[in-house]
């Protein structure tokens, strides 16, 4: 299991899965939860990656993080950013 961010991506014998992971607190007992939320099934580890960098720009903008087209535009670039960053760390593990 590899675990980064908000995410957990973990595979079986048919695919690479990846997982959006979520803390919620009890009104009644105060107790945190961690909850696992599908992102989706990939062929490939670059693939559940990139899967992790839609959903997180799309919670982004979900959010309403965004107000305006040039600041959606800026927080994609950072996020995609930040994922290629992650792919290439993959891509050179690959390699060696």
């Amino acid at each position: 299991m590899i675990r980064f961010d908000d995410y957990i991506i973990d595979a079986d014998s048919q695919s690479v899965n990846a997982y959006r992971m979520s803390k919620s607190v009890s009104k009644k007992t105060g107790e945190t939860t961690e909850t696992q939320s599908l992102v989706g099934y990939y062929g490939t580890l670059e693939g559940a990656i990139n899967g992790c960098r839609k959903d997180a720009i799309r919670r982004c903008i979900g959010a309403d993080k965004v107000e305006s087209l040039m600041s959606a535009l800026l927080e994609v670039r950072d996020i995609t950013r930040h994922f290629n960053d992650i792919l290439e760390g993959v891509s050179q593990a690959d390699r060696a």
